[in-house]
Formats: structure tokens, sequence, C-alpha cells
């Protein structure tokens, strides 16, 4: 049976999903702000909407459910998972709630409900001004590590050593962040672990580490 997937994003990384849909004889419905993404010359329908703009794609999706029901919506990486998670709950399909696509997106929500559940995690605090820097460096000390509570890919994240260095720190922050809001956190020495891994039914899959 065919069957109307929707993919947030037409970039290089949602390419493969697009084609791997579309393999399989499935609709793809494909939504970028960039009407020259690569994913969009493979969609059947194309949406030029931002995979940010959560509440605009709740309206595209409920038109385009209206004409061709819609029976999945996913992304490939992390940027747009408030948006999937907006989506998949306007619309019924499975996703998480978008809480807590939220709280995985957001990183003072992240660490606070770190912190809730007893999750060791660095000692951190919200920052919207320069002088909220300072006083966050006074109370928790050097080394920190200042970046965009809302942005990803190490955009905007500088490791600040000394007092010296924390205008240039903020200012970068701050340019790479949507909201403006930025979080500042003790420094921890040690190895990055990036883990992939599929759920079905509750059972979890690791597909890389």
């Amino acid at each position: 049976m065919k069957k109307t997937v929707m993919v947030i994003g037409g970039g290089l990384l949602q390419l493969p999903v697009i084609q791997a849909a579309k393999k399989l004889g499935h609709q793809v419905i494909v939504t970028d702000y960039n009407p020259e993404a690569i994913g969009m010359k493979y969609a059947d329908i194309s949406l030029v909407i931002s995979t940010r703009d959560f509440e605009g794609t709740v309206r595209e999706a409920r038109k385009q459910n209206k004409l061709t029901p819609i029976h999945g919506v996913l992304t490939v990486g992390t940027d747009a998972s408030m948006t999937v998670a907006a989506v998949a709950g306007a619309l019924g399909l499975p996703g998480i709630k978008f809480e807590d696509a939220e709280a995985a997106s957001n990183k003072i929500k992240m660490r606070s409900r770190f912190k809730q559940h007893d999750v060791p995690s660095p000692e951190f605090a919200s920052v919207w001004s320069l002088s909220d820097a300072k006083s966050a460096a006074e109370k928790l000390g050097f080394p920190l590590v200042i970046k965009p509570c809302d942005n990803m890919g190490a955009r905007g994240v500088m490791l600040i050593e000394n007092k010296s260095m924390l205008n240039e720190a903020f200012q970068n922050a701050k340019d790479a962040s949507p909201s403006g809001e930025l979080i500042i956190e003790q420094f921890m020495e040690g190895p990055e672990l990036s883990i992939d891994a599929v759920i079905c039914n509750g059972e979890i899959t690791f597909t890389g580490i």
C-alpha cells in the first residue's frame, strides 16, 4: 500500500531517507526553507518552509493531510526534532512528545531535567547578558564552556579559560543563538561519545557508537 511520508529538511543528510522512501514506493513530502535544497528535487510534494518553524509546518501538514493522509513524519539529524514532534502530535502519528523534543533540543531544559532525575551533569546557568555571564563565571569558576542553548553542531561553542576570554566568547555564542539565550557551564574534560540508536516497540537497537 502506497503511503505518504513527510520528511522535515531537504539537505544532504535527509537525501538517503527521501530516496529510500521513494524506492519503497511511498509518496514523499519534503520541507525546507531553501527551494533549491537537493532533497526538494526528489520530493513528490515540496514545501518551502523552515525546519525550525514548527507552527507553520503543522499548519501545512494539516492541509496536506486533508488531501493525502500522512502516515509518518521524520528527519535525519537533530535540528528539527521539535518540528517532527509537533507534526506527529498534531496528526496523531508515532513520535515523541513535543515537550520531550524541546528538552532534548534546549540545553537549559536538558540540564534541568538531568538535575531533576539525578543524572550526573556539570553545574550551569542560563545567560542572556554579558552581566549574567560574568555573574555565572564568578559563581561557577573557570574553566567554563559557553554555548547557545538552542543551537547544535558546536555552533557558537567556546572554552573560557579565564576572565579575559569572557567578552569574546559571550559575543560568539550570542551571534549563534536563534533566541539569544545562552548556557554557561563547568568544563568537563574527557572523551565525547556520539551514540545512534533506533527504538521500536520499546526495544533499543544501537546502530553506531
